[in-house]
């Protein structure tokens, strides 16, 4: 597996992926480890470029765009890190060291339909349930 250092990440998070890859080897992941730092910036080079194809900025990333990310790589054909679960040490940088992201505990939420509003869940009446089935 390559070094992560020396992985090329283009698009808005390019600047964080030199901090990221440091971040990842300080929690104990390495270039050889079956979730290895590699795959971790291979998924933050797709995930910027992805941005960046859709013309967002960092300052875009929010649940509903990391669940759409998602939902792009699985129609991508990729097999692997499809999940919340596996982007959480993305995730987590994103939110607590590069302070980008907000509200990525709700990722889940909204790949599984949940709707939101200025970062509060709509709750629907019965009634709107009913016209929307």
């Amino acid at each position: 597996m390559k070094d992560p250092s020396r992985l090329r990440v283009s698009g808005p998070l390019a600047p964080y992926a030199q901090g990221f890859a440091a971040e990842l080897s300080r929690l104990g992941y390495t270039p050889y480890t079956p979730v290895s730092a590699s795959f971790q910036i291979q998924v933050l080079a797709h995930l910027s470029r992805w941005l960046g194809d859709a013309g967002l900025e960092v300052v875009g990333l929010a649940p509903t765009t990391v669940a759409a990310f998602l939902t792009a790589r699985r129609a991508d054909g990729y097999t692997n890190y499809l999940s919340v679960k596996a982007l959480a040490p993305l995730l987590e940088a994103a939110h607590e060291r590069w302070r980008v992201l907000t509200g990525y505990e709700l990722v889940a939420e909204v790949l599984a339909g949940a709707e939101f509003k200025d970062g509060d869940p709509v709750v629907k009446t019965d009634a709107e349930e009913e016209v929307a089935v």
